[in-house]
Protein backbone atom coordinates (compact mmCIF):
# COMPACT_ATOMS: atom_id res chain seq x y z
CA UNK A 1 0.00 0.00 0.00
CA UNK A 2 1.01 3.71 -0.78
CA UNK A 3 2.97 4.98 2.28
CA UNK A 4 1.56 8.61 2.17
CA UNK A 5 3.18 9.09 6.03
CA UNK A 6 6.23 10.76 4.67
CA UNK A 7 4.19 13.85 3.19
CA UNK A 8 1.98 14.11 6.32
CA UNK A 9 5.34 14.42 7.76
CA UNK A 10 7.07 16.87 5.44
CA UNK A 11 4.15 18.89 5.80
CA UNK A 12 3.36 19.10 9.28
CA UNK A 13 7.22 20.11 9.45
CA UNK A 14 6.41 22.96 6.70
CA UNK A 15 3.14 24.34 8.80
CA UNK A 16 5.14 23.83 12.63
CA UNK A 17 8.79 25.75 11.22
CA UNK A 18 10.57 22.84 13.43
CA UNK A 19 10.87 19.55 13.92
CA UNK A 20 10.35 19.28 17.74
CA UNK A 21 6.64 21.11 17.33
CA UNK A 22 5.50 19.02 14.35
CA UNK A 23 6.45 16.01 16.11
CA UNK A 24 4.78 16.68 19.87
CA UNK A 25 1.38 17.50 16.96
CA UNK A 26 2.19 14.25 15.03
CA UNK A 27 2.68 12.41 18.63
CA UNK A 28 5.75 11.00 17.43
CA UNK A 29 9.31 11.13 18.55
CA UNK A 30 11.70 13.72 17.05
CA UNK A 31 14.33 11.14 15.90
CA UNK A 32 11.33 9.14 14.13
CA UNK A 33 10.32 12.24 12.22
CA UNK A 34 13.69 12.85 11.66
CA UNK A 35 14.39 9.68 10.28
CA UNK A 36 10.83 9.91 7.96
CA UNK A 37 12.40 13.50 6.50
CA UNK A 38 15.82 11.72 6.04
CA UNK A 39 14.17 8.61 4.15
CA UNK A 40 11.80 11.03 1.83
CA UNK A 41 14.73 13.29 1.04
CA UNK A 42 17.22 10.61 0.10
CA UNK A 43 14.30 9.02 -2.26
CA UNK A 44 13.72 12.44 -4.00
CA UNK A 45 17.37 13.12 -3.76
CA UNK A 46 17.55 16.70 -3.06
CA UNK A 47 17.08 18.28 0.64
CA UNK A 48 13.86 19.60 1.33
CA UNK A 49 14.96 22.10 4.70
CA UNK A 50 17.27 24.56 6.10
CA UNK A 51 18.28 23.27 9.52
CA UNK A 52 19.22 25.83 12.36
CA UNK A 53 19.00 27.09 15.23
CA UNK A 54 16.07 24.77 16.01
CA UNK A 55 14.02 25.91 12.74
CA UNK A 56 13.42 24.27 9.58
CA UNK A 57 12.73 26.11 6.58
CA UNK A 58 11.69 24.97 3.08
CA UNK A 59 14.49 24.66 0.95
CA UNK A 60 13.71 25.61 -3.09
CA UNK A 61 13.04 22.07 -3.37
CA UNK A 62 10.67 22.05 -0.21
CA UNK A 63 8.66 24.84 -1.58
CA UNK A 64 7.87 23.33 -4.81
CA UNK A 65 6.80 19.81 -3.08
CA UNK A 66 4.28 21.84 -0.73
CA UNK A 67 2.04 22.01 -3.33
CA UNK A 68 2.45 18.97 -4.44
CA UNK A 69 2.56 17.19 -1.11
CA UNK A 70 -0.83 18.50 -0.47
CA UNK A 71 -2.45 17.28 -3.70
CA UNK A 72 -1.20 13.77 -3.04
CA UNK A 73 -3.37 13.53 0.39
CA UNK A 74 -6.61 15.69 -1.12
CA UNK A 75 -6.47 13.08 -4.24
CA UNK A 76 -5.92 9.99 -1.58
CA UNK A 77 -8.95 11.72 0.48
CA UNK A 78 -10.83 12.19 -2.76
CA UNK A 79 -9.89 8.29 -3.34
CA UNK A 80 -10.77 6.99 -0.03
CA UNK A 81 -14.42 9.35 -0.69
CA UNK A 82 -14.99 7.40 -3.76
CA UNK A 83 -14.26 3.95 -2.53
CA UNK A 84 -16.72 4.69 0.62
CA UNK A 85 -19.71 6.27 -1.61
CA UNK A 86 -19.39 3.29 -3.93
CA UNK A 87 -19.56 1.20 -0.55
CA UNK A 88 -22.24 2.97 0.44
CA UNK A 89 -24.04 2.44 -2.67
CA UNK A 90 -23.89 -0.55 -3.22
CA UNK A 91 -25.24 -1.72 0.12
CA UNK A 92 -27.59 1.64 0.51
CA UNK A 93 -31.19 2.54 -0.35
CA UNK A 94 -32.50 5.33 -2.31
CA UNK A 95 -36.33 6.67 -2.07
CA UNK A 96 -37.66 8.72 -4.80
CA UNK A 97 -40.90 9.92 -6.06
CA UNK A 98 -41.84 10.78 -9.96
CA UNK A 99 -44.54 12.37 -11.46
CA UNK A 100 -47.11 10.17 -14.14
CA UNK A 101 -45.16 12.15 -17.06
CA UNK A 102 -41.58 11.54 -15.66
CA UNK A 103 -41.54 8.24 -14.75
CA UNK A 104 -42.15 6.91 -18.33
CA UNK A 105 -38.88 8.88 -19.82
CA UNK A 106 -36.00 10.25 -17.76
CA UNK A 107 -36.84 8.35 -14.15
CA UNK A 108 -37.10 4.94 -16.07
CA UNK A 109 -33.98 5.36 -17.87
CA UNK A 110 -32.07 6.62 -14.96
CA UNK A 111 -33.07 3.91 -12.48
CA UNK A 112 -32.48 1.17 -15.26
CA UNK A 113 -28.66 2.74 -15.25
CA UNK A 114 -28.09 3.75 -11.68
CA UNK A 115 -29.16 -0.34 -11.23
CA UNK A 116 -27.21 -1.93 -13.55
CA UNK A 117 -24.05 -0.03 -12.08
CA UNK A 118 -25.14 -0.95 -8.33
CA UNK A 119 -27.09 -4.05 -8.26
CA UNK A 120 -27.02 -4.47 -4.79
CA UNK A 121 -28.96 -0.61 -4.16
CA UNK A 122 -32.50 -0.58 -2.54
CA UNK A 123 -34.27 1.91 -4.89
CA UNK A 124 -37.76 2.68 -3.99
CA UNK A 125 -40.05 4.68 -6.56
CA UNK A 126 -43.15 6.15 -5.84
CA UNK A 127 -45.48 7.41 -8.96
CA UNK A 128 -48.52 9.80 -8.20
CA UNK A 129 -48.98 12.99 -8.61
CA UNK A 130 -46.75 16.02 -7.67
CA UNK A 131 -48.89 17.40 -5.06
CA UNK A 132 -49.03 14.06 -2.97
CA UNK A 133 -45.62 13.20 -3.54
CA UNK A 134 -44.68 16.55 -1.82
CA UNK A 135 -46.28 15.53 1.34
CA UNK A 136 -44.22 12.24 0.92
CA UNK A 137 -41.14 14.77 1.03
CA UNK A 138 -41.63 16.66 3.78
CA UNK A 139 -41.87 14.00 6.03
CA UNK A 140 -38.54 12.39 4.79
CA UNK A 141 -40.63 9.48 3.18
CA UNK A 142 -38.80 10.28 -0.14
CA UNK A 143 -35.41 11.77 -0.96
CA UNK A 144 -36.28 14.20 -4.01
CA UNK A 145 -39.54 14.56 -6.62
CA UNK A 146 -38.84 14.50 -10.33
CA UNK A 147 -41.55 15.85 -12.35
CA UNK A 148 -43.28 19.15 -12.93
CA UNK A 149 -41.42 21.67 -10.94
CA UNK A 150 -43.92 24.89 -11.87
CA UNK A 151 -46.52 23.74 -9.14
CA UNK A 152 -43.77 24.45 -7.02
CA UNK A 153 -43.03 28.01 -8.12
CA UNK A 154 -42.42 30.29 -5.31
CA UNK A 155 -42.38 27.57 -2.21
CA UNK A 156 -39.40 28.45 -0.64
CA UNK A 157 -39.38 26.03 1.40
CA UNK A 158 -38.31 23.49 -1.83
CA UNK A 159 -35.52 23.79 -4.09
CA UNK A 160 -36.10 23.05 -7.65
CA UNK A 161 -33.68 22.23 -10.32
CA UNK A 162 -34.60 22.60 -14.21
CA UNK A 163 -33.79 19.70 -15.90
CA UNK A 164 -35.78 20.60 -19.74
CA UNK A 165 -38.80 21.93 -21.18
CA UNK A 166 -40.73 19.62 -23.65
CA UNK A 167 -44.15 21.05 -25.23
CA UNK A 168 -47.40 19.03 -24.89
CA UNK A 169 -49.33 17.68 -27.99
CA UNK A 170 -52.59 16.27 -28.40
CA UNK A 171 -52.52 11.85 -28.96
CA UNK A 172 -54.88 9.57 -30.27
CA UNK A 173 -55.08 6.13 -31.62
CA UNK A 174 -53.92 6.26 -35.34
CA UNK A 175 -57.60 5.39 -36.52
CA UNK A 176 -59.35 8.10 -34.62
CA UNK A 177 -62.26 9.98 -36.75
CA UNK A 178 -59.65 12.96 -35.85
CA UNK A 179 -56.61 11.37 -38.10
CA UNK A 180 -55.95 12.77 -41.53
CA UNK A 181 -57.31 16.20 -40.74
CA UNK A 182 -54.51 19.01 -41.10
CA UNK A 183 -56.35 21.35 -38.84
CA UNK A 184 -58.77 21.14 -35.99
CA UNK A 185 -60.82 23.17 -34.23
CA UNK A 186 -61.00 23.43 -30.57
CA UNK A 187 -64.56 22.43 -30.65
CA UNK A 188 -63.73 19.55 -32.50
CA UNK A 189 -61.03 19.36 -29.80
CA UNK A 190 -64.01 18.92 -27.22
CA UNK A 191 -65.89 16.44 -29.15
CA UNK A 192 -63.82 13.55 -28.04
CA UNK A 193 -63.30 13.03 -24.41
CA UNK A 194 -60.04 13.41 -22.87
CA UNK A 195 -57.75 10.82 -21.08
CA UNK A 196 -55.42 12.65 -18.48
CA UNK A 197 -52.93 12.39 -15.64
CA UNK A 198 -53.27 15.09 -12.26
CA UNK A 199 -53.68 18.87 -14.16
CA UNK A 200 -50.94 21.12 -11.97
CA UNK A 201 -52.37 24.42 -12.00
CA UNK A 202 -50.87 26.41 -14.42
CA UNK A 203 -51.71 23.99 -17.39
CA UNK A 204 -55.51 23.76 -16.03
CA UNK A 205 -55.20 27.93 -15.55
CA UNK A 206 -54.12 27.28 -19.37
CA UNK A 207 -56.81 25.37 -20.62
CA UNK A 208 -59.32 27.69 -18.81
CA UNK A 209 -57.57 30.73 -20.45
CA UNK A 210 -57.87 29.06 -24.28
CA UNK A 211 -61.31 27.39 -23.79
CA UNK A 212 -63.39 29.02 -21.20
CA UNK A 213 -63.78 28.92 -17.35
CA UNK A 214 -65.62 26.26 -17.33
CA UNK A 215 -63.82 23.77 -19.18
CA UNK A 216 -63.56 21.31 -16.83
CA UNK A 217 -67.42 21.23 -15.74
CA UNK A 218 -67.92 20.55 -19.68
CA UNK A 219 -65.36 18.39 -20.66
CA UNK A 220 -65.98 14.57 -20.53
CA UNK A 221 -62.64 13.47 -18.65
CA UNK A 222 -61.10 10.40 -17.48
CA UNK A 223 -58.43 11.02 -14.96
CA UNK A 224 -55.86 8.35 -13.87
CA UNK A 225 -52.11 8.68 -12.68
CA UNK A 226 -51.16 5.93 -14.30
CA UNK A 227 -49.81 6.00 -17.98
CA UNK A 228 -49.84 2.13 -18.46
CA UNK A 229 -53.82 2.39 -18.05
CA UNK A 230 -53.85 5.66 -20.35
CA UNK A 231 -52.35 4.10 -23.24
CA UNK A 232 -54.38 0.83 -23.49
CA UNK A 233 -57.89 3.40 -23.17
CA UNK A 234 -56.23 5.47 -26.08
CA UNK A 235 -55.51 2.48 -28.46
CA UNK A 236 -59.14 1.40 -27.89
CA UNK A 237 -61.18 3.93 -27.60
CA UNK A 238 -61.99 7.61 -29.32
CA UNK A 239 -60.00 9.44 -26.45
CA UNK A 240 -57.65 11.78 -26.25
CA UNK A 241 -54.32 12.50 -24.47
CA UNK A 242 -52.36 15.78 -24.51
CA UNK A 243 -48.15 14.14 -23.92
CA UNK A 244 -44.70 14.91 -25.17
CA UNK A 245 -42.96 13.14 -27.49
CA UNK A 246 -40.66 11.42 -25.56
CA UNK A 247 -43.37 9.73 -23.53
CA UNK A 248 -45.42 8.04 -26.63
CA UNK A 249 -41.71 8.08 -28.66
CA UNK A 250 -42.26 4.07 -28.63
CA UNK A 251 -46.17 3.65 -29.34
CA UNK A 252 -45.97 6.50 -32.51
CA UNK A 253 -43.02 4.67 -34.10
CA UNK A 254 -44.52 1.38 -33.65
CA UNK A 255 -48.43 2.72 -35.46
CA UNK A 256 -50.28 2.82 -32.46
CA UNK A 257 -50.84 6.10 -31.30
CA UNK A 258 -50.18 9.06 -33.74
CA UNK A 259 -50.22 13.20 -32.72
CA UNK A 260 -53.21 15.40 -33.83
CA UNK A 261 -52.33 19.41 -34.91
CA UNK A 262 -53.03 21.18 -31.91
CA UNK A 263 -55.34 23.82 -31.72
CA UNK A 264 -54.33 26.11 -29.04
CA UNK A 265 -51.03 26.01 -27.01
CA UNK A 266 -51.35 23.47 -24.52
CA UNK A 267 -48.20 24.02 -22.48
CA UNK A 268 -44.83 22.52 -21.52
CA UNK A 269 -43.65 19.48 -19.73
CA UNK A 270 -41.35 21.61 -17.41
CA UNK A 271 -39.60 18.31 -15.63
CA UNK A 272 -37.10 19.53 -12.84
CA UNK A 273 -35.81 17.83 -9.03
CA UNK A 274 -37.79 18.82 -6.18
CA UNK A 275 -36.08 18.40 -2.66
CA UNK A 276 -36.53 19.91 0.53
CA UNK A 277 -34.20 23.30 0.63
CA UNK A 278 -32.57 22.80 4.03
CA UNK A 279 -32.31 18.82 3.65
CA UNK A 280 -28.70 17.44 1.84
CA UNK A 281 -29.10 14.24 -0.65
CA UNK A 282 -27.47 10.84 0.25
CA UNK A 283 -24.26 9.66 -1.94
CA UNK A 284 -26.86 7.46 -3.66
CA UNK A 285 -29.36 10.51 -4.12
CA UNK A 286 -26.56 12.69 -5.75
CA UNK A 287 -25.45 10.00 -8.08
CA UNK A 288 -28.86 9.82 -9.16
CA UNK A 289 -29.67 13.30 -9.91
CA UNK A 290 -26.00 13.58 -11.62
CA UNK A 291 -27.40 10.85 -14.05
CA UNK A 292 -30.28 12.90 -14.47
CA UNK A 293 -29.16 16.12 -15.51
CA UNK A 294 -27.09 13.73 -18.26
CA UNK A 295 -30.24 12.50 -19.01
CA UNK A 296 -30.56 14.52 -22.20
CA UNK A 297 -27.02 14.57 -23.44
CA UNK A 298 -26.37 10.95 -23.16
Amino acid sequence: MLDIRPFKHFLAVVNAGSFYKASRQLHLSPPALTKSINNLEEDLGVPLFEREYGRATPTAYGQVLIGRAQRILNDLDGIKGSMTQMEDLNSGELSIGAGPLSSLGIVATTITRLCRQYPKLKISLHVDNVRVLADMLKVGKIEMIVGYHEEFSGESEFSVQTLFEEPFRPVCRVDHPLQGLNEISKEQMQAYPWASTFIPRKLRSLYIEHLGADVFERQYMFQCDNFGVIFHLLRNSDHIAFVTESMVAQEVATGTLAFLPSPFDIGVNSTGVINMSKRSFSPAAQLFCQYLHEYRTD
